[in-house]
Formats: structure tokens, C-alpha cells, sequence
């Protein structure tokens, strides 16, 4: 039997892990994440997003470093959620709101970004992925992504952002992106 198959599948392949967040300031999520936000095209939030994190304020934090994984390359037949990933992902690397939040704002209407955040570029193909600590001190899985099209007429381009359970939804499409603090952070 070869080394590859005998070896454990792993979940997430890291691609990058020099992505900083510059310092934030204190963010109350219910200002910036509405659909009514003049600076970014927010299209949708499900339920679960609106009660565990719509309400959430976060002091001042410093600077942080990410890194950027990519969800279940060549893991055929593999069910991957949050809490399959959690061994690759680590204890801790969880981010904020307000980092979140600036990462959509480098694209607010799902454009690419400039080149130097190309990292971040989200597409109608696949999401982002964070661990975000919610309004009731656990853990939320939150998928971002970019919803672009037409339904009777009308035309609907924006963001999209769902809140779920890490333990028990979400099955994650290969190619998706976790974002998750890097564990050498020395700002952290």
C-alpha cells in the first residue's frame, strides 16, 4: 500500500500564510452588517447569522496574521465541516467581526480586488470560511460568498453570509477557502 493511501486525508492544503489584518477599531456588527450599508452590497443573512452575530460588539484589537487554507482538494467522498477541520485548524485561531468585515470591504460589491489583496478574491465558484467567536462566547462556522443573479426580473449581486453550527452543518464545497488566524501570530 502506498503512503498515500494509508496516510490520514487531510482537510485543508495551506496556500498562503502571510496575510495581515491591520489593527481594528471597536465594531459593532449591527452598524456594518445590514443590508442597508451604503459602502458594501450586502444581499443576504440567514437566521442564524442575525441572532448569533448581528448583535455582537468587539473592542480594539491589533494587527493579526492569517492563513489561507482551501477546503478538500482531491478528498473525494470526504464530508468536511468545521469540526473535521478542527485538528489542521487548531485550538484558538479564530477571528473577529471586524476582521471579517475588512477583508469584504478590499471587494464591497464582489469586484476583484486590487492585486496585493488578490488572496482575498472571492468568486461565485466558491467561499470563504471563518471560525468566529459569536454573542454567546462559542464558536460560529460563517461562510461568505458572492451571490450574483437574476430571479423574475430583478437582478441580485452582493454578499451573502450564513452562521451555522460548526459541529453539525456544513458541508463545505472543495475549492471553498478557511481563513484562520496563523498560529505563529506574533500581534495576536
Amino acid at each position: 500500500m502506498s503512503d498515500k493511501l494509508s496516510s490520514p486525508k487531510r482537510c485543508i492544503e495551506w496556500i498562503s500564510d502571510n496575510l495581515v489584518i491591520p489593527a481594528q477599531p471597536e465594531f459593532h456588527c449591527v452598524e456594518k452588517f445590514t443590508e442597508a450599508n451604503p459602502d458594501i452590497r450586502f444581499q443576504y443573512f440567514n437566521e442564524e447569522f442575525k441572532k448569533e452575530l448581528g448583535g455582537l460588539t468587539e473592542k480594539r484589537i491589533g494587527c493579526m496574521v492569517v492563513r489561507i487554507g482551501v477546503v478538500g482538494i482531491d478528498r473525494i467522498g470526504m464530508k468536511v465541516n468545521f469540526s473535521t477541520m478542527t485538528p489542521e485548524l487548531g485550538e484558538g485561531r479564530i477571528l473577529k467581526m471586524s476582521q471579517l468585515y475588512w477583508m469584504i470591504e478590499q471587494q464591497p460589491n464582489g469586484e476583484p480586488p486590487d492585486c496585493k489583496n488578490r488572496r482575498l478574491v472571492i468568486d461565485e465558484a466558491r467561499s470563504n470560511l471563518y471560525r468566529i467567536r459569536n454573542i454567546r462566547g462559542t464558536e460560529s462556522a460563517v461562510q461568505v460568498y458572492l451571490i450574483d443573479r437574476i430571479d423574475r426580473g430583478i437582478h441580485y449581486k452582493g454578499w451573502g453570509l450564513n452562521a451555522y453550527d460548526p459541529n453539525i452543518q456544513g458541508e463545505w464545497n472543495p475549492g471553498s477557502r478557511v481563513i484562520a488566524k496563523d498560529e505563529q501570530d506574533i500581534w495576536g
